[in-house]
């Protein structure tokens, strides 16, 4: 005969095998769209925690949605060494600054390259940042693999007076 405590610790034990196969089946049946935001807030969430504990000024996050497109190209490529640069470059009229560009299967992974770039990337005062991430999976790697690009951005105002000096240099060179 089974007793009343051995029924709930079967029964709570079957709970627990369900609840574990179930959130393991749900992340593999998330879409797509899902995981790449999730994967861009924890990459985000990252390069804060970095500057944080770097005791560098806390960037404020905007939307890029270039961004998405230039990851997902970059994963048509197949590129997955890391890549780092910094330009001085217009973006739908904020100024950029720096940029890594990398390819993961573990968005959360604190890898040596994005803790360098997070923490030396302070050429130009970058004052915003934008995450771009595209993944992509196939039927060999059902868990997908990320491409991840991240730019630094000069504050508003900074953006706007240095477009202003671009126009004006422009116009004298003409």
């Amino acid at each position: 005969m089974i007793r009343p405590q051995q029924r709930h610790s079967a029964c709570a034990g079957i709970l627990v095998c369900v609840l574990f196969l179930t959130g393991t089946r749900t992340q593999a049946h998330q879409s797509v769209p899902v995981l790449e935001k999730k994967a861009g807030d924890t990459i985000a969430n990252l390069v804060r925690q970095l500057r944080s504990q770097n005791k560098f000024p806390d960037l404020e996050k905007i939307e890029d949605s270039n961004l998405h497109e230039e990851a997902c190209t970059r994963a048509k490529t197949g590129a997955t060494f890391w890549q780092t640069s910094s330009a001085v470059v217009v973006r739908n009229g904020a100024v950029t600054l720096s940029r890594i560009s990398y390819s993961t299967p573990d968005a959360a992974r604190r890898t040596p390259e994005l803790i360098s770039w997070a923490v030396e990337s302070e050429h130009g005062e970058p004052r915003r940042f934008a995450v771009g991430v595209c993944l992509v999976r196939s039927p060999e790697d059902q868990e997908g693999r990320y491409w991840v690009e991240v730019l630094t951005y000069m504050g508003p105002t900074k953006s706007f007076f240095n477009r202003i000096g671009l126009a004006l240099a422009h116009l004298w060179a003409r």
